[in-house]
């Protein structure tokens, strides 16, 4: 009766909002969730139509979508709540709404995923498409055959993500200038980027470029480029004289290399029996995050992944000889410096580093 859904609802409520105001760590918790999923799931049919009780319920999980009506599956924000923790939520939402351009593109903006429950015509959609990529770089796995054929999408995809090389189409592998837009972008995802090229394209130039957008990160990277190379590029010129050109293009004016800009926060702690730590947080302009540790451990990225940081290691270290930081600094630098520079000022590795360092308040 209408009493018994009354007091469902109100249990439903009370439970929904301890639940998405409890540490998904804390003790008991998931337990509870899965309990509470169970509870929703056999909910009567008046209390699974009710559209307070959905934002709520799928404010703690939003694969519980599933379980309401049919019209509120279709309700904008219902989905909305659900794709905000759960980005396959749109699998269960109205053909209506998995085809609504706008209502998709604010989706994958906030999770890319959700592109693999949109509409056929909209996973052919270059907007849609490149907004999911933008946002989760593998969202380019859902997108149409024909999108991934796509040149002129394909060339912004991998020039704002290089390392979505992979799952572009192996005829655009073998494409100059997609592959030269790749290399150009790949920075320390180089060899990721260069196992995809066709290698029919191989070719000193093509290497060069692979060589140089690495330095900044590890000689590694260029080496393992030169080393899975086709062996006619490999017989035509030595690492040793690749490496040299490489070196030699990164110094010389209007060197079109990628830019990266850092603010660091510098700090200088005591270590027995240790050179002083430098702690550098820096945000490059793709929007990673990471840390380095002087004098040979390897910066941490988002994803938890470690990479060597020898641009960052070896300013923190100019910047303890020359600028002499007796304690924490804030400080931003900006170098090298690429085609994205309206005023192009060429790296070069003897210069003071205070060329390259303004004080901030």
């Amino acid at each position: 009766g209408a009493n018994s859904s009354e007091e469902e609802k109100k249990i439903i409520l009370e439970k929904s909002k301890l639940l998405a105001n409890a540490s998904p760590l804390a003790k008991g918790v998931e337990a509870q969730s899965k309990e509470f999923a169970v509870e929703f799931s056999k909910a009567s049919s008046e209390v699974r139509d009710d559209k307070e009780v959905a934002l709520a319920s799928c404010q703690v999980d939003g694969d519980l979508l599933r379980h309401c009506s049919e019209r509120l599956r279709g309700d904008p924000d219902v989905v909305s709540k659900a794709l905000e923790n759960f980005c396959s939520a749109l699998a269960h939402t109205s053909a209506q709404l998995r085809g609504d351009k706008n209502f998709v593109l604010k989706a994958v903006r906030n999770n890319g995923g959700t592109l693999q429950h949109a509409s056929t015509d909209l996973k052919n959609d270059r907007d849609v498409v490149l907004e999911a990529t933008k946002s989760t770089w593998d969202a380019f796995q859902f997108a149409s055959e024909a999108m991934k054929r796509d040149k002129g999408l394909v060339l912004e995809v991998v020039k704002a993500k290089a390392f979505v090389m992979p799952l572009i189409s192996n005829e655009l592998k073998g494409d100059r200038e997609v592959v030269e837009m790749a290399l150009t972008h790949a920075q320390a995802d180089m060899p990721e980027v260069w196992d995809c090229i066709d290698p029919n394209l191989h070719d000193k130039e093509l290497l060069l470029m692979a060589v140089r957008g690495t330095l900044e990160y590890d000689v590694d990277l260029g080496r393992y480029c030169y080393d899975e190379a086709a062996e006619s590029v490999q017989s035509e010129i030595s690492w040793e004289k690749l490496l040299g050109a490489a070196e030699s293009v990164l110094a010389s004016p209007g060197a079109n290399v990628p830019v990266l800009t850092a603010s660091l926060r510098v700090d200088m702690v005591d270590l027995p029996d240790s050179p002083k730590q430098i702690v550098c947080e820096a945000h490059m302009l793709s929007g990673t995050t990471f840390s380095c540790h002087l004098p040979d451990e390897p910066f941490v990225d988002e994803y938890g992944g470690e990479r060597p940081g020898p641009i960052v290691s070896f300013l923190a270290e100019k910047l303890l000889a020359e600028m002499k930081a007796e304690e924490a600094t804030l400080i931003h630098i900006v170098f090298s410096l690429g085609e994205d520079v309206q005023s192009v000022t060429p790296w070069d590795w003897d210069r003071p580093l205070s060329d390259f360092v303004t004080s901030l308040p």
